[in-house]
């Protein structure tokens, strides 16, 4: 049964404004796709998607190629931010948001 609805999930196509979606890559929490629409006068398109449904920063161009270049380019982009923001949070984690209350440090002159 479970084989079974995911075939039914990678057969589902995706549209947005007359864009086929025909590429997705997740980057952590972020999808980045591709949309191809024959007819339009930029007939490619590489978009953020939020919640499958919301599509934001459309980069439009001619040619696949410039299209997937981009998609790239934010995939790795994200995959760095999402390196640091995990950096970040073990850091916080690991006892420095310890040491400081309401963004002072414990002895500071200006907490008294």
């Amino acid at each position: 049964m479970s084989s079974m609805k995911n075939m039914e999930c990678r057969e589902e196509r995706r549209f947005n404004r007359g864009y086929r979606i025909i590429e997705s890559h997740w980057a952590g929490d972020v999808e980045i796709v591709i949309g191809h629409n024959p007819h339009a006068p930029s007939p490619y398109v590489c978009w953020y998607c939020r919640n499958g449904t919301e599509y934001l920063m459309g980069y439009y161009g001619d040619d696949f190629t410039s299209v997937r270049n981009k998609l790239w380019e934010r995939f790795y982009f994200e995959r760095q931010m999402e390196g640091r923001r995990r950096r970040y949070l073990l850091q916080r984690e690991a006892g420095a948001s310890g040491r400081y209350f309401n963004g002072r440090r414990e002895g500071d002159a200006y907490g008294k």
